[in-house]
């Protein structure tokens, strides 16, 4: 478990406001910024360099996947860690995970305690490998 989750800052991503009242509520001891499309938290992500994103794939503006290759081409938020929100999980969508550096996923409807075990251990992870 992280001490001082406080301080720890998450970058919500999903078009679905009931997927971001679920995840804002399951996470309220981070700090949180909320972005309904790619394009939106591409902004967010630049000005605030969030210690994890959870992003949803299929989003209207600007799709999860052009979003991570976005995320991916700036120098300044290439490394930034991100786990997928996702209801399917087909060998394509792995693919470009895989090449976009995704860390992981969380699967549709949500598991509070899974979805706490992730967050946590990603950031863990990422304190570690800094």
């Amino acid at each position: 478990m992280i001490l001082e989750n406080k301080s720890k800052r998450i970058l919500l991503v999903d078009d679905s406001q009931v997927n971001l009242d679920i995840l804002n509520e399951i996470l309220k001891d981070f700090s949180r910024s909320v972005a309904l499309n790619g394009k939106m938290a591409l902004k967010i992500a630049s000005k605030v360099r969030p210690d994890l994103i959870l992003l949803d794939i299929i989003m209207p503006v600007m799709d999860g996947f052009e979003f991570l290759e976005n995320l991916r081409a700036d120098p300044a938020t290439k490394d930034l860690p991100v786990i997928l929100i996702t209801s399917m999980q087909s060998a394509e969508i792995q693919e470009k995970s895989k090449r976009l550096n995704v860390i992981g996923y969380l699967e549709k409807p949500f598991n509070n305690e899974v979805v706490r075990a992730k967050v946590e251990q990603a950031i863990n992870d990422t304190i570690l490998a800094n």
